[in-house]
C-alpha cells in the first residue's frame, strides 16, 4: 500500500491539478467529463460523495479509465463511506 500511495502522490505533484466533480450529474455526464479531462491531459479527478451516484460513478471511472486516470473520492465523512 505504501508504494501505491507514493505513486498517487507523485501523480498529483506531477500534474499539479485535481479536477473535482461535484453536483447533480448522470453517470454518462461524469464519464463525458472524464473523457474531456483526459483529452486535455488532466488525469487526476475526485468525485465528491455528495454527487449523485458518486460511488457507482467512481467505480465506473476506475473500470473505464483505471490505467489512464487517478480517481478518488471526496467529501468523505464516515468510515463506512
Amino acid at each position: 500500500m505504501g508504494a501505491q500511495r507514493a505513486e498517487m502522490a507523485q501523480a498529483v505533484k506531477h500534474h499539479g491539478l485535481i479536477a473535482i466533480i461535484r453536483g447533480k450529474f448522470t453517470r454518462q455526464q461524469i464519464l463525458g467529463i472524464a473523457e474531456t479531462l483526459l483529452a486535455n491531459q488532466i488525469p487526476v479527478v475526485e468525485v465528491t460523495l455528495n454527487t449523485t451516484g458518486a460511488l457507482e460513478s467512481i467505480s465506473q471511472l476506475r473500470e473505464q479509465f483505471g490505467n489512464e486516470m487517478l480517481v478518488g473520492a471526496g467529501t468523505v465523512r464516515t468510515a463506512e463511506q
